[in-house]
């Protein structure tokens, strides 16, 4: 017992914690400004409004995988395997596909705009805007997830909030200037992304991150890493975005603003793990490359106090949401009061799978998280069609918490049976002291 102790008082004391505690501050800075400036939209905006903007963050959510591929998530799991000279090339001709793959789906989409106008209640148009976003998008998380992989927490950090501040600040002016509803929000998020990613892509050009050969392997080795990744955003995404879409399309605009106003405690819930898990992927990929008992059993007394940690953080968060959301986003958002348990709960599974996803991705196991995901979205499709109609709104809720904790039992049977844990040495130790 003393020994645990002494394990977990040093593992207070070490980099990982000041890095956790790093990237923790950055994302609580990071996600306070919309948090701050929600409650203003919900005066400004109509439920209906808030709806809108709600559904169409739903569909941005699905576009950027399916048109990146999410092969950003390629050039996490290569930086810690290849040279940096071949780095720079993997990366160069994974950016210049992503492009290609923009420009392709935005000359699809328009097309389509020949025989369709809108997708739920927001016009396509929308849409094809929202595929311009990727590319700016991609560049952002490149630069973003090298500050991640280089141990720079506070360049990490400062970079994340750079963009919340001036997306946030321009959709302010698209608002209030520009007399615009959320449509300027959109705007607003597009224009910020882009000065962001302008800045990013100039520093790794600094850095010789970018460096010109074609090169077939790496786009093939790109491609078989996110591709899978991509098909589990997918499946993710009809676990966690698709139920507004159906709430818009079924009941209406007005049901989605209030289930996405009780969503916001659910998006604030997942801010902790993403912080955590932003600072223990370096450390877990680290100790796993070296694939020792003693880095084994470091890597799941780190994950307890992750677990931990999350629990305490969602305690918290119910209550203050629970008591909060009158008081936060007005009267007219009281009926979102019950929706917080669930879908907050939902988040801290989704939380707890994510300390296990870890194990698949650097083993390059991603199609069992694909297979997953994609099964899970197909199961809570069902789930959400089934419970609409028994439940409505608080039905929509709740099947949503069911998939997420069935999810996070699947996968970590999975990721035990791809790479072995001692996940019982802790408790037994705790037992036997």
């Amino acid at each position: 017992m003393i020994q645990l102790l002494k394990y977990i008082m040093g593992l207070v004391k070490s980099r990982f914690a000041g890095q956790i505690m790093t990237y923790t501050l950055f994302s609580a800075l990071q996600k306070s400004i919309p948090f701050l400036l929600l409650p203003i939209w919900t005066r400004i905006f109509t439920q209906a409004e808030m709806g809108d903007y709600i559904i169409f963050q739903s569909i941005n959510v699905i576009v950027f995988p399916i048109v990146s591929m999410s092969m950003d998530s390629s050039l996490i799991i290569n930086y810690f395997r290849i040279k940096k000279i071949l780095f720079s090339y993997y990366l160069t001709n994974v950016v210049c596909l992503a492009l290609f793959s923009s420009v392709c789906y935005v000359l699809l989409l328009l097309l389509l705009t020949l025989f369709f106008t809108e997708i739920s209640s927001i016009p396509l148009i929308w849409i094809v805007f929202s595929i311009c976003m990727v590319v700016p998008q991609f560049i952002y998380l490149v630069r973003l997830n090298l500050y991640r992989n280089q141990n720079q927490p506070v360049k990490y950090g400062v970079y994340a909030l750079m963009n919340t501040f001036l997306t946030s600040l321009f959709g302010a002016l698209f608002v209030f200037l520009g007399g615009m509803t959320w449509e300027g929000l959109i705007l607003g998020n597009f224009i910020g992304t882009l000065f962001v990613a302008i800045g990013g892509g100039y520093s790794m050009l600094l850095e010789h991150y970018f460096k010109w050969r074609k090169c077939w392997v790496c786009i093939h080795d790109a491609l078989k890493i996110g591709i899978p990744i991509s098909i589990q955003a997918i499946g993710t995404w009809f676990i966690s975005s698709i139920d507004k879409i159906i709430l818009g399309t079924f009941i209406g605009s007005t049901a989605a603003g209030i289930y996405g106003i009780g969503g916001t405690f659910a998006t604030i819930a997942a801010f902790l793990p993403e912080s955590l898990y932003t600072a223990f992927i370096p450390f877990m990929f680290e100790k796993l490359r070296k694939n020792r008992k003693e880095d084994k059993e470091k890597i799941v007394i780190a994950s307890y106090c992750l677990y931990g940690c999350i629990i305490f953080f969602i305690i918290i968060l119910l209550f203050v949401g629970y008591y909060g959301v009158t008081f936060i986003y007005g009267e007219k958002y009281t009926t979102s009061k019950p929706l917080i348990l669930p879908l907050v709960i939902a988040a801290a599974f989704a939380g707890f799978s994510k300390i296990h996803n870890g194990y698949l991705v650097f083993f390059k196991k991603t199609q069992y998280l694909a297979l997953i995901s994609i099964c899970g979205g197909i199961f809570n499709l069902c789930l959400l069609m089934l419970f609409i109609y028994w439940g409505g709104i608080e039905g929509v809720a709740y099947a949503t918490l069911v998939t997420q904790l069935l999810i996070y039992i699947v996968v970590l049977i999975v990721a035990n049976k791809v790479f072995p844990m001692p996940w019982k040495f802790f408790i037994e130790r705790l037992i036997k002291n």
